[in-house]
C-alpha cells in the first residue's frame, strides 16, 4: 500500500532553508519519497560529445595526464549544485541536438566556472572534450519557471515528459517536492543552497533503487539563464568516457560580449599528453580589437613555436609565448 505523504514536507524544508540545515531530519523527510522519486529519467543518446572544463591559472603547466580533465580526487571535491565536498562527481555540459557540441557548451562551462567574477578580461582554460560509448540515464527535475531564456527544443522535450507522462501519476505532495527541487536549482549557487540541492541527488541516487541503476543527474544552467543543459555523472560512469579531443582556450569579456580563441590542442591518444599549436576562433565572430589581436597572436605562435608535440620545458615556452596582454 502507497504511504500517504503529509503536504507538510515542503513547509518543513522551507523554514530549515531559512534557519539551520538539519541532515537527518532531512534525510528522513526524504526517505518518505524513496519509492516513488519526484524527478524524471531521461535518456542522453550517445554521439553527443561532452564538454569539461577548468580554469589555468598564474604559471601552471599545460594538462599531460587525461585524468586531470576528469573529476577531481576525493581530497579536492568541493561542494556542488548536485555533490558534497568530497563526494567527486564528473560534472560537464552537453547540448542535445548538436552533435558538433557548438559554441553554447564552451561558455556554458565558462560561465559555470565564474571565471570573470562579473569583470571583464582574460581568462585561460583547457577544456577535454569527451564521448561516450552508450547512452546516458539521467535523473531530472522538472524545469523552473525561473530561467530567463528559451531552452533548445531539445531540451524542452524533456519538460513535455514530465507534463505529460509523469506529473499526471504523481501526487499533490510529490508534485510540490519535485516543484520545490527544481525551483532551487534555478537560483545562483551558495553553499547553504547547495546542501539541499546535493542533498536531494545524493540520497536518491544512493537510497532508491532506480537511482542507484542512473549514470547521474541533468539540470539546467543557472549562469547561462537556462540555456545550457549540464550533466553530473558517477565516478565510475566517468571512468568510462574516452578523451576525444582537448584544447586551450582563452575567453575574452568586454561588456556582455564573451568571445574565445582556441589557441593550443592536444593529441590524446599519446602518453603524456602532446599540445600543439593551431590558432583559431571556432568560426565565432570576434569583434575588434580582439580580432586584430587574435590574427596576431596566431603569427608570433606559429613563427615562434614550430613543433607538434612538447614536454614540460616546451610547454613553458608556449604559455609564455600565449600571454601576451
Amino acid at each position: 500500500m502507497k504511504q500517504i505523504i503529509e503536504m507538510s514536507d515542503v513547509e518543513e524544508l522551507k523554514n530549515m532553508l531559512e534557519g539551520a540545515f538539519d541532515k537527518a531530519r532531512f534525510d528522513a523527510i526524504l526517505a518518505r519519497y524513496v519509492d516513488m522519486v519526484p524527478w524524471l529519467v531521461i535518456d542522453l543518446p550517445s554521439g553527443y560529445p561532452i564538454y569539461r572544463g577548468r580554469e589555468m591559472i598564474g604559471d601552471d603547466l599545460l594538462y599531460l595526464e587525461k585524468r586531470e580533465l576528469s573529476y577531481p580526487p576525493a581530497e579536492y571535491a568541493p561542494m556542488g549544485r548536485v555533490s558534497y565536498v568530497h563526494h567527486p562527481m564528473f560534472y560537464g555540459s552537453v547540448l542535445p541536438g548538436d552533435k558538433d557540441g557548438g559554441l553554447l557548451p564552451w561558455i556554458t562551462i565558462a560561465l559555470e566556472l565564474d571565471v570573470f567574477h562579473g569583470k571583464e578580461g582574460r581568462r585561460d582554460l583547457t577544456f577535454g572534450i569527451w564521448e561516450k560509448w552508450r547512452p546516458l540515464r539521467l535523473a531530472a527535475l522538472p524545469f523552473s519557471n525561473g530561467y530567463e531564456e528559451k531552452v533548445a527544443d531539445e531540451i524542452a522535450n524533456i519538460q513535455r515528459e514530465w507534463e505529460e507522462k509523469i506529473k499526471p501519476h504523481m501526487t499533490k505532495a510529490e508534485i510540490e517536492m519535485a516543484t520545490f527541487f527544481s525551483d532551487l536549482l534555478a537560483l545562483p549557487g551558495s553553499e547553504k543552497l547547495y546542501q539541499f540541492t546535493a542533498g536531494f541527488f545524493e540520497f536518491f541516487l544512493n537510497h532508491s533503487e532506480e537511482g542507484k541503476e542512473l549514470d547521474g543527474v541533468a539540470y539546467l544552467s543557472v549562469p547561462s539563464k537556462g540555456m545550457g543543459l549540464n550533466i553530473c555523472l558517477k565516478p565510475n560512469v566517468a571512468d568510462m568516457l574516452r578523451l576525444k579531443s582537448a584544447a586551450y582556450v582563452v575567453f575574452y569579456k568586454t561588456g556582455e560580449e564573451l568571445s574565445r580563441i582556441v589557441y593550443l590542442e592536444a593529441n590524446v591518444n599519446t602518453k603524456p599528453l602532446k599540445w600543439f599549436v593551431n590558432v583559431h576562433n571556432g568560426g565565432g565572430r570576434l569583434p575588434e580589437p580582439l580580432r586584430s589581436r587574435f590574427m596576431k597572436d596566431a603569427v608570433r605562435l606559429r613563427e615562434d613555436v614550430k613543433a607538434a608535440g612538447y614536454n614540460r620545458g616546451r610547454t613553458k615556452l608556449v604559455k609564455r609565448k600565449m600571454n601576451i596582454k
